[in-house]
């Protein structure tokens, strides 16, 4: 029996409710980390109703993580060099369709948390680590390879990425000029799509470099240094590369400007430069996994997100969600480390109810401890409001 769509479940509809817990990272815990603790807390509150955990991902940290969780393939142990020039395990999903060889990799890995750290960028082969990935996906055999793009510390433009599928060492200077025909004729066919966290491009007040003077912590001078650099780097490659034609406008489609191009401090542009498709990393996951097949099978939907906020508003897994359970009518409940936006800007998006961790302007009880167990605590309590245990004398 299905459940009231617009507020809480009440106590004589509980019968084979199922609850669909679909979360995004939160802080340093990935998606499937939290889609664990959110799970176990609802079901420490009420264990008669059913809970599926499908964690999501945006192309950021936790995206080969995510998709594992849910598609049938296989985890391929890795080494690649992170932009510090130390040896880091990695890890590959395989997936096999037919006679398609998908490999999933995420740059994160190479170029994400571990270099958050210091106190200067990698330059200029910040993002060497993931074209060492693309070439071990390419020894697979692999026909596709699906790149998440995002949480890097890198701001490179994709150089370093593209040096080293080009066969260049980890010390050598990148040279343009040879790198990219080098790289792209070691691709062959092999296609490239790019899932990106973020749709910036990579020039201009909007792009990669303005974006790290609040992401990556660049004074001003710095993120204007590294403009003119990238914007060098775009000059030359736009004469190495030929740009694709409007049809329509028969103008030149400039790879720079493309949406997504700056995400990864450029790491989109350097992919794109491949061939790469640039293709939004919370839709692309929602489209891998079935989220609106898992969402119509639900009657209840659970996200959860590090900060709801304006930024989340639109490309993001929480959007995705949300678009997923309107289009069938189910309701969609919020769980967030701190949430900075009204009830306005909550239910234009779907969201039925929003829950945080920390109130803005002061701490409560579940701020003062680990994350995880505050993430399950709040679980906890807003399962006691939406899914109350069932009464004993209804049949």
């Amino acid at each position: 029996m299905g459940v009231a769509r617009c507020g809480p479940v009440r106590a004589d509809t509980m019968t084979d409710m199922r609850v669909l817990v679909v979360p995004d990272r939160c802080d340093d815990l990935p998606s499937v980390e939290v889609a664990r603790l959110v799970s176990q807390g609802w079901s420490e509150r009420n264990p008669e109703v059913e809970v599926q955990a499908l964690p999501l991902a945006a192309g950021d940290r936790g995206f080969v993580s995510a998709l594992a969780a849910s598609l049938p393939g296989r985890l391929e142990p890795v080494t690649a060099t992170d932009a510090w020039g130390c040896a880091a395990p990695c890890t590959l999903l395989l997936v096999e369709r037919g006679r398609e060889r998908v490999v999933y990799l995420e740059s994160a890995q190479v170029a994400g948390g571990s270099v958050r750290g210091r106190r200067e960028l990698p330059a200029p082969l910040g993002t060497y680590g993931v074209g060492e990935l693309i070439a071990s996906a390419l020894d697979l055999a692999a026909t596709r390879i699906v790149i998440g793009v995002g949480g890097l510390a890198a701001l490179d433009g994709g150089r370093g990425a593209v040096a080293a599928l080009a066969g260049r060492a980890a010390g050598e200077t990148p040279d343009p000029a040879a790198d990219l025909p080098a790289a792209r004729a070691r691709l062959g066919t092999v296609g490239l799509t790019a899932a990106v966290s973020t749709d910036p491009v990579l020039l201009g007040m909007q792009g990669a470099c303005a974006g790290a003077v609040d992401e990556l912590r660049l004074t001003r001078a710095q993120a204007q240094e590294r403009e003119q650099e990238m914007g060098e780097y775009v000059d030359l490659a736009r004469r190495i590369v030929p740009e694709r034609t409007d049809l329509l406008t028969g103008k030149s489609q400039r790879v720079d400007r493309q949406p997504g191009a700056g995400a990864g401090g450029g790491l989109g542009y350097g992919l794109a430069l491949l061939a790469a498709q640039l293709t939004a990393g919370p839709a692309l996951v929602a489209a891998t996994v079935d989220l609106a097949g898992a969402v119509a099978g639900a009657d209840l939907v659970v996200t959860a997100t590090q900060v709801f906020d304006w930024r989340v508003l639109e490309h993001s897994v929480l959007q995705e969600v949300a678009a997923a359970a309107t289009a069938v009518a189910r309701p969609v409940v919020v769980l967030a480390q701190e949430v900075q936006v009204g009830r306005r800007e909550t239910m234009s998006l779907g969201v039925s109810g929003a829950y945080a961790l920390v109130t803005p302007g002061r701490r409560t009880a579940d701020d003062s401890g680990d994350l995880g167990e505050g993430l399950r605590a709040l679980a906890r309590r807003v399962a006691g409001t939406w899914t109350p245990p069932g009464r004993r004398d209804v049949p």
